[in-house]
């Protein structure tokens, strides 16, 4: 997915992030320290969240999450498609949130609650950023897919990233561009 999203980046001549050393961090990838991945995520135009069985139950991707919408970094869920009833994400319901409280769905159950404790994060700003994220439509990606559906569902999710992505820089289109520049790396 990282090599299909730079390769379409850096064919699209419009795309300022063509520049860029690295234009996609993937955290599975380029992950050292909790603290350097919360960087990376206030550092971001936009953050893309697929969509896997056990997402929701990985604390260090729950504090990415949370970092993002703190930081009004616009997050777009992306629905992993394989075959298989084993590889379902589950959508969250009223349940799903006792049981978050109640630590049943972090790994580790009080052990993951703490470190999100110990990184200033409290469960009700978890629960409110997967309901936030959950009220948002998700693109589907199809790794297993055809090469021709692979890209154009690549293409659709650039598309939303930087259709959020310009969202959330026109808020804050009264300020001068290095300000601008500067909101995506101080997370203001």
């Amino acid at each position: 997915m990282r090599s299909e999203l730079e390769t379409l980046i850096h064919k699209d001549s419009q795309n300022s992030a063509r520049d860029f050393k690295s234009p996609v961090f993937v955290d599975t990838e380029d992950l050292v320290d909790l603290k350097r991945l919360m960087n990376h995520v206030k550092g971001s135009f936009a953050f893309i969240l697929l969509l896997t069985p056990k997402i929701l139950s990985r604390p260090w991707c729950l504090l990415e999450i949370v970092i993002a919408r703190r930081n009004s970094r616009p997050i777009v869920p992306v629905l992993l498609v394989r075959a298989g009833p084993k590889f379902e994400f589950e959508f969250n319901d009223k349940d799903f949130f006792e049981r978050l409280h109640n630590d049943q769905i972090i790994s580790g159950g009080a052990e993951g609650r703490k470190l999100l404790e110990s990184n200033g994060i409290q469960l009700e700003e978890v629960a409110d950023a997967i309901r936030a994220t959950s009220q948002q439509i998700a693109l589907p990606f199809s790794p297993h897919g055809t090469e021709q559906v692979r890209k154009a569902e690549m293409k659709d999710i650039l598309k939303r990233c930087l259709q959020v992505t310009q969202v959330a820089l026109s808020e804050h289109e009264d300020q001068p561009l290095s300000r601008r520049l500067s909101w995506r790396s101080s997370g203001k």
